[in-house]
């Protein structure tokens, strides 16, 4: 079986801030759609929490860079 989807969200009118989610393996057999709970969630988002972080300080750099770039070039 091959992993199709996962899928983890926060409903837009959730008051009570809970994520949802669903995980979708899909092979020869058929296809089989798991719901996640809210401790299945937690622990795929910690998995990630690292490389999130570390791939929004990336980003913030090159933004960072790109606007002082662009900043230097229109005082020229």
């Amino acid at each position: 079986m091959k992993l199709k989807r996962l899928e983890i969200a926060q409903p837009y009118f959730s008051d009570d801030n809970k994520l949802t989610g669903s995980i979708e393996f899909e092979g020869n057999s058929g296809k089989v759609t798991i719901e996640l709970t809210q401790d299945h969630i937690k622990g795929v988002l910690a998995v990630v929490a690292d490389a999130l972080v570390t791939a929004s300080k990336e980003v913030a750099t090159e933004l960072t860079a790109n606007i002082i770039e662009s900043a230097s070039d229109n005082l020229l």
